[in-house]
């Protein structure tokens, strides 16, 4: 009996250690979740602190918005008439630019002509040219032929002097 009283204490007091421990446990646990819900609460009024700066933001936006929405109407009215005042002046230039063409275009085809004329001027020149170049080749073929026979016929005089000369001084001696 002594034993299982012993054992009964024994039972109790480690229960009793596991109760303080789990009990422990559990107050920390609970001091966390405090702290927890203490952040949480900061976190809270954070953030309904930031919604409500971001509702007052929003209405400026809206008020800029509004105001922007008139601007921007203001901006059409005037691009359209800017665009109005565009299209006349696109009328008007296309008219000066049509009158400017056709005048272009006359002068143009006179300028085309005058090339037509003066390119058949220049062909016939080409071609006297052509023919003096070869006008001036064959006086230069003639020339080299008679320098040649001047040449030929130079030696000939020369070695008929030399007979002469011998002939001379033949006679000269027979005499």
């Amino acid at each position: 009996l002594q034993d299982k009283g012993n054992e009964l204490q024994q039972r109790l007091l480690s229960a009793q250690n596991s109760f303080e421990q789990e009990r422990q446990v559990i107050g920390s646990k609970l001091e966390s979740l405090v702290k927890e819900k203490e952040t949480v609460a900061k976190r809270a009024a954070d953030l309904e602190r930031d919604l409500n700066e971001l509702k007052r933001k929003l209405n400026v936006s809206d008020q800029n918005f509004l105001a922007q929405e008139t601007k921007t109407q203001e901006l059409q009215m005037q691009l359209k008439d800017v665009k109005k005042k565009l299209q006349d002046k696109l009328v008007s230039t296309k008219n000066e630019f049509k009158q400017e063409r056709n005048a272009s275009r006359l002068h143009l085809e006179q300028v085309i002509t005058e090339a037509k004329s003066t390119s058949s001027q220049l062909e016939n020149v080409i071609k006297e040219r052509d023919t003096a170049i070869k006008h001036i080749a064959e006086l230069e073929q003639e020339l080299r032929q008679t320098q040649n026979n001047v040449e030929f016929e130079r030696e000939k005089l020369e070695v008929q002097k030399s007979r002469a000369e011998k002939l001379r001084g033949e006679l000269l001696a027979a005499k």
